[in-house]
């Protein structure tokens, strides 16, 4: 019986050492939307789709006034 609990005391111990373990080495977590792409070409497509956004917005300002 006694060997039991020690069993049980270190194998919970050990698994709760793991968990803690795990919520100290928080990853940054890259968001799915990238697909593998890189933290420069992300930055550039973000970049050009914000001046499209920008241009389709003259755009429309545009059409409405004429």
């Amino acid at each position: 019986m006694q060997f039991l609990l020690y069993q049980f005391l270190y194998y919970s111990g050990h698994h709760f050492g793991y968990l803690h373990n795990m919520k100290k080495e928080k990853k940054v977590r890259q968001y799915r939307s990238r697909q593998g792409r890189s933290d420069k070409q992300y930055e550039s497509n973000m970049i050009l789709f914000g001046i499209s956004c920008a241009g389709l917005f003259i755009v429309i300002v545009l059409l409405l006034l004429f």
